[in-house]
């Protein structure tokens, strides 16, 4: 979920850098001073920036199951992804 909100905050930043420069420059001062004079630079760094993070959350490895908020299966405790059939479990113990 944080992965997904990334990803839309690092697209929405270079829409937001592309699109609403204009209205911006006249409105923010330090968006003028900095930002608009170097837009390749900034959607540069924004978009590495925001995938090196994402590329980092996603590689921990971290594969956990959740129903009700509460905690069912981590993969960093036990070592393995939880089968089909695990997962049917924990969901008919559940329900």
């Amino acid at each position: 979920m944080l992965v997904n909100c990334l990803t839309y905050i690092q697209y929405g930043s270079l829409i937001v850098l592309v699109l609403f420069d204009s209205i911006l420059s006249n409105k923010i001062s330090l968006w003028q001073q900095y930002i608009s004079p170097h837009k390749m630079r900034a959607g540069i760094m924004i978009f590495i920036g925001f995938n090196f993070i994402i590329q980092n959350l996603q590689s921990t490895g971290a594969f956990e199951v959740t129903i009700n908020g509460q905690l069912v299966h981590s993969k960093l405790t036990t070592g393995q992804m939880p089968t089909v059939k695990q997962i049917s479990d924990f969901v008919s113990s559940i329900v």
